[in-house]
């Protein structure tokens, strides 16, 4: 969490202006029709029971919000108890690219937020704008049964077929980074796969190829070192989640992916690496991460 004083500008403006204003400059950075826009940015954050909510609220109202013409002081209290803030992070980042983050931070410079951010601080300054205009409070610096760095060290773990809220809390944090460490391993495997590519075809020239094995061996060292992070984090969740597979299916189908992951199945120069097969676990991780993050508090 920043300090008290990067909203203090912004804090000065009409309440049922902010969110106006916040919307307008991220759309107009990652783009989208104003209504959709409008209803993805309300939903941030927010498990199935929060976004049905938001789909229940009418066109003019999504205008409204849009426009400025009417705040969100009203709707917050109906959607406070669904919103999570490592969700919200998990969502920001899946709405903008990083390449977009420089031109966010120069947006965020100018009226009417006067913020001076990094691009590695970008996702952590838009949730902050975000629960500031909600009036959520930020619970990421909750104790967790573990802390923040790398070197996360889980609690004793009861052994029930229910989840505390410790438990769930680093449940939902260590997917949220899992999720976007895997995104980048994809992105470096699709390097490794192209390059492995032109080294393989023999059509290309000896000249070309030569150049490319050099890159490969960088490529590969990055994929290692993603991919070690990945197994670390994995380790570490599935110390809480192992013996909570019987709660549902896809906290079990969650554990079965990182024991593969573990066991360096997925890994890319082993004899069981599979393209389709990589990409699809990907798939798999994601699609039951959102289904536990929706379903998690009823656990």
């Amino acid at each position: 969490m920043k300090d008290k004083e990067t909203l203090a500008h912004f804090a000065k403006i009409k309440d049922k202006e902010k969110f106006a204003h916040y919307a307008q400059m991220l759309n107009s950075v990652v783009g989208g029709t104003e209504t959709e826009f409008t209803i993805n940015l309300l939903s941030a954050g927010l498990y199935e029971q929060g976004r049905s909510i938001i789909n229940d609220c009418t066109h003019d109202r999504i205008q409204k919000y849009w426009r400025g013409e009417r705040g969100v002081s009203r709707l917050a209290p109906e959607i406070k108890n669904y919103f999570n803030h490592f969700i919200l992070i998990d969502d920001l980042d899946e709405m903008i690219n990083k390449s977009q983050y420089p031109i966010i931070c120069k947006k965020l410079m100018k009226e009417p937020f006067l913020i001076t951010t990094g691009e590695s601080d970008v996702l952590a300054t838009l949730a902050e704008i975000h629960e500031h205009i909600f009036k959520f409070s930020d619970n990421s610096e909750i104790e967790l049964p573990y802390d923040n760095n790398t070197n996360i060290t889980i609690k004793d773990i009861i052994d029930t077929y229910t989840l505390k809220d410790d438990e769930k809390r680093s449940i939902i944090k260590l997917c949220g980074i899992l999720k976007r460490d895997l995104k980048e391993l994809n992105k470096i495997t699709i390097t490794v796969w192209s390059q492995q590519e032109i080294i393989n075809n023999d059509d290309n020239e000896k000249e070309w190829r030569d150049n490319v094995e050099k890159l490969l061996v960088e490529s590969l060292n990055n994929y290692e070192v993603q991919y070690d992070k990945v197994k670390a984090t994995y380790e570490k969740l599935l110390k809480v989640l192992n013996s909570k597979r019987p709660i549902h299916e896809c906290i079990n189908k969650l554990c079965s992916i990182g024991e593969e992951i573990i066991s360096e199945k997925h890994f890319v120069t082993s004899n069981t690496f599979d393209k389709t097969v990589f990409q699809d676990m990907i798939k798999d991780f994601n699609t039951n991460y959102k289904i536990l993050a929706e379903k998690i508090d009823s656990f």
